[in-house]
């Protein structure tokens, strides 16, 4: 899961910061116990989709790390995005469709670290050349 502790530094390169916060989400997406979990809830709430609705409303009123950052990244000048909610899915929808869904529905392994990295060198140019203020 991604640190609370995360904050947007007005002092450290945007490109820095996004490369943690990637790097953060990849790490929660390959963790086994995550992907345990997950795999249960799925499961649970086949079977219940009002649940699972009432369950997503709650996550999706939270903000999120991600969200504060790219916020923060806004207000400095530094994100060119009119809807950060949107890009902030856009970014996690890079993630979980190369690493979370593989693995909750084909039991896929975690990529190992060179192909994690790749991964996370990828998803930040494709995100900075569109969202981030040249440096």
């Amino acid at each position: 899961m991604l640190r609370s502790d995360l904050r947007y530094d007005p002092n450290i390169t945007p490109r820095v910061q996004l490369r943690e916060l990637i790097e953060a989400e990849v790490n929660m997406l390959c963790d086994d116990d995550f992907i345990a979990l997950a795999r249960v809830a799925m499961g649970h709430f086949f079977y219940h989709p009002d649940a699972m609705r009432r369950e997503l409303d709650k996550m999706n009123a939270q903000e999120t790390v991600l969200e504060r950052w790219l916020k923060a990244a806004k207000a400095d000048g530094k994100l060119n995005a009119d809807d950060v909610q949107y890009a902030a899915d856009q970014l996690r929808s890079l993630l979980k469709g190369a690493l979370f869904w593989p693995r909750v529905m084909c039991d896929d392994v975690c990529p190992k670290l060179p192909e994690r990295n790749k991964l996370v060198d990828e998803t930040l140019m494709m995100f900075s050349c569109r969202y981030l203020s040249a440096e």
